[in-house]
């Protein structure tokens, strides 16, 4: 029993001692790593204990230094643009005829986005801007991609008017001028599985982070050539095979990388979780939507319905197809008659779209449509119609874009129109 405990005492002694020795051998390596880190941006403060841990993170890819924070672990979280929808975006007036789609979405702009058009029909030509907001992000946080995803695609305001002025025939009253609201009911269904995605795909993408700042920090540690490893580590370009001829050991420099593939990934996913939408289109206008065309036409008119799309084979990279669809009922009340009716307006319409980085290149065609009973007043109700619609959206740079749209009755008497529209949207913020 004696010589047991001896045994033990002096094999305590011997671990004691070797990891009393480790200890200072990393205690004296970070003093060497110091230096270094003081150099580094924006490191200057930082204490000597831990140092060769602060460099490894700072050295693994100068692109993404905000990423790596100096506190023993790497924190990664994805930006507020890549949750931010490629399908909604534009500030439509739906039901104007500045109208720039087949069948308008329903999908909320994510912040605030503008659009002024141009317009030609049978009473000339004419200028209409609309203005929309996101009141859940407008008075929220836009720092949380996690509140976003689901802020972000609920709800809008679209307010439209005329260009020329709102009373240009100085009779005191508006000559035409409109409001919509967009309600999107699957928003949290869009929202969940991006979100758990983005969890998924940061916590693997941390822990490859941070296994590579362990094996960095454990090359920094026991490099026989300390100067030559480091002046391996900050040259640009970084190059594996110097690195590994300076430092005596191997190690793959790759957090850029993995963090674009976060990028891609959070991509098709949020392209998964547009695919489908299902919400409430509500809209107030008052005044003449025929700008003159036909007499006595002004009025007040209020429409609610409902608006479905789905996207087939959402991609990241290829085209996809899809069919949107509206159906709703719509109240008039005409402005210098006793004229008031009750109308069922709908549409159906096929799209063909492509991710453009923060937008899409989209094209659609197809039918709306207008009933009521009172034939005999179908042209000054404008009803009783079906007109073919087709439309085509072009991203130009950034966040702003060019939309060009056409109608004809096929059924009905109402005016063709063709429009030119200038898109602008805010965009979330991004990574950097």
């Amino acid at each position: 029993m004696v010589i047991h405990a001896v045994v033990n005492r002096v094999l305590g002694l011997l671990v004691a001692g070797t990891v009393a020795a480790g200890s200072l051998q990393a205690q004296d390596r970070d003093s060497t790593c110091h230096p270094v880190l003081v150099k580094r941006p924006n490191l200057a403060s930082e204490p000597v204990a831990g140092a060769c841990r602060q460099l490894a993170q700072s050295l693994l890819e100068p692109e993404i230094e905000a990423l790596w924070k100096p506190a023993g672990r790497v924190v990664v979280q994805t930006a507020p643009r890549d949750v931010q929808s490629t399908s909604g975006g534009n500030a439509a007036p739906a039901g104007s005829p500045a109208q720039a789609a087949a069948v308008p979405s329903i999908q909320p702009t994510a912040f605030a986005s503008a659009n002024i058009a141009a317009i030609a029909q049978d009473s000339g030509s004419n200028a209409i801007a609309a203005i929309a907001i996101n009141p859940a992000t407008l008075f929220s946080s836009v720092t949380d991609p996690k509140e976003l995803a689901r802020l972000s695609r609920l709800v809008d305001l679209t307010f439209f008017f005329p260009v020329d002025g709102a009373d240009a025939n100085d009779d005191g009253r508006l000559d035409y001028a409109g409001a919509r609201l967009r309600l999107n009911l699957t928003a949290g269904s869009q929202a969940n599985p991006l979100n758990a995605r983005g969890d998924e795909l940061m916590r693997s993408l941390t822990e490859e982070a941070n296994d590579q700042t362990v094996r960095l920090e454990h090359l920094l540690n026991t490099t026989p050539t300390f100067e030559a490893c480091v002046e391996a580590l900050t040259a640009s370009p970084v190059s594996t095979a110097k690195v590994e001829e300076a430092c005596g050991g191997s190690l793959t420099l790759t957090p850029g990388a993995a963090y674009e593939q976060l990028h891609r990934l959070m991509g098709e996913a949020r392209e998964r979780a547009d695919a489908q939408y299902l919400g409430l289109d509500l809209r107030v206008d008052t005044g003449d939507p025929t700008f003159g065309a036909v007499e006595n036409a002004a009025g007040t008119s209020i429409v609610a319905g409902l608006g479905y799309g789905k996207r087939l084979a959402p991609s990241l990279t290829a085209t996809s197809g899809g069919v949107r669809g509206r159906l709703g009922v719509r109240y008039v009340s005409l402005r210098d008659t006793t004229l008031t009716d009750w109308q069922v307006d709908g549409g159906l319409a096929l799209e063909f779209s492509r991710v453009m980085e923060t937008q899409r290149l989209e094209f659609s065609a197809g039918f709306e449509f207008r009933y009521s009973g009172k034939e005999d007043a179908r042209e000054i109700l404008r009803t009783r119609y079906v007109e073919f619609r087709t439309g085509l959206v072009v991203p130009l740079a950034g966040s702003t874009g060019l939309s060009v749209a056409f109608s004809t009755p096929l059924v009905g008497e109402i005016s063709p129109t063709l429009s030119l529209n200038m898109n602008w949207q805010q965009l979330l913020a991004a990574s950097r």
